[in-house]
């Protein structure tokens, strides 16, 4: 819409998606304190999740207008209030509450990052309306609600697996091994997974502009920011991996002497999520190019395929058999997906790249 000026539309866009984005996030939350209400026996637990449930509207509308900041590539801004400075805030607040020997409880805890979350929310409003260009903010709204949710139900969907896929290995840990099992993998894979985190923050910035030359079908200068960025996100993210790697075992111990036994499970983690930088941004060039459906099922065989793994390979060697079976499939799911970018666009995400 930048690209071809519809200001109309950019309005209605913004507009629209906060409606139904505050509308169904606060039917959930007004659920959730419903479900409180007439569940608990508590009065204080159900006080507390009260003003949990507040926050679901709030951090769904931080989240909402984070992704509008990165649209306008406006990325700085974007990530000022990410909700991991959120928390930074909140627990903030606690501390002073402890030094001041004040009385935490759950509502006051809840409250608390309640405040927080508003005030992200109130940071990102105020950059929003002064960063939109002027033009958007003269023009009348325009709305293409049916071609919205064309693009925003296969987004959920895709988002639904990647959830799924992050947690299934756990769960069945969980359910297969028992919870101390479960705790064990679920710290060696989160640690795994700081690998990836530089490439996903700096796709956040990559997204729009692969959407802005998809547009103007400019796929040579497309080509070279992706290139650019595979290799920025595998020089940030190497460093991590061998850190991970070789000092592995202490960094479990220091979360507790029974977690070092995830060493061996992590290792396998860090080369799945070391071949995911190396692959490149490959999902987001998809999904800001348009490819929802495609995308979405390359994540179902993905998913399906770490549903089945997992099942097998926990009850043969534990935790390791769920290690195995998680870089297997985000392996085959990166694949899939460069796999089919390659073939509609013609573009190459890995750093590798010929030419």
């Amino acid at each position: 819409y930048l690209v071809g000026a519809e200001y109309g539309l950019i309005k209605g866009g913004v507009l629209g998606s906060g409606l139904w984005v505050a509308c169904v996030a606060t039917l959930g939350g007004g659920g959730v304190a419903l479900w409180a209400a007439v569940s608990s026996e508590s009065a204080i637990i159900t006080k507390a999740i009260s003003f949990a449930a507040m926050l679901i509207p709030a951090m769904a509308l931080v989240k909402l207008t984070q992704g509008i900041l990165l649209g306008f590539r406006l990325t700085v801004r974007a990530q000022l209030f990410d909700p991991l400075l959120i928390y930074l805030i909140w627990l903030t607040a606690i501390m002073a509450d402890l030094l001041q020997g004040v009385e935490l409880t759950p509502s006051r805890l809840m409250v608390e990052l309640l405040v927080a979350t508003t005030f992200a929310l109130t940071a990102h409003l105020a950059m929003l309306y002064t960063s939109l260009p002027r033009r958007v903010l003269s023009v009348r709204a325009k709305y293409r609600m049916r071609d919205w949710f064309c693009v925003a139900i296969p987004m959920l969907l895709i988002h639904g697996f990647v959830a799924l896929m992050n947690y299934t290995d756990i769960i069945l840990v969980g359910m297969l091994l028992g919870t101390d099992e479960a705790g064990i993998y679920a710290v060696s894979a989160r640690f795994a997974a700081a690998i990836s985190m530089p490439m996903a923050f700096l796709g956040a910035a990559l997204g729009p502009v692969v959407s802005e030359l998809i547009t103007k079908n400019d796929l040579q200068s497309l080509q070279s920011h992706i290139t650019i960025t595979s290799r920025f996100g595998l020089a940030l993210a190497f460093p991590v991996a061998v850190l991970l790697w070789g000092g592995g075992e202490l960094i479990l111990s220091v979360v507790g002497e029974s977690y070092a036994i995830g060493l061996d499970a992590m290792r396998v983690l860090i080369v799945a999520h070391l071949i995911n930088v190396v692959v490149g941004p490959v999902g987001l060039v998809l999904m800001m190019s348009g490819q929802h459906w495609q995308m979405g099922r390359m994540f179902v065989i993905a998913t399906v395929a770490n549903l089945v793994l997992n099942a097998l390979l926990i009850p043969l060697i534990g935790i390791l058999g769920a290690a195995v079976a998680t870089a297997v499939a985000i392996i085959m799911r990166n694949l899939l997906l460069r796999a089919q970018l390659r073939n509609v666009h013609g573009l190459n995400t890995s750093m590798f790249r010929k030419g």
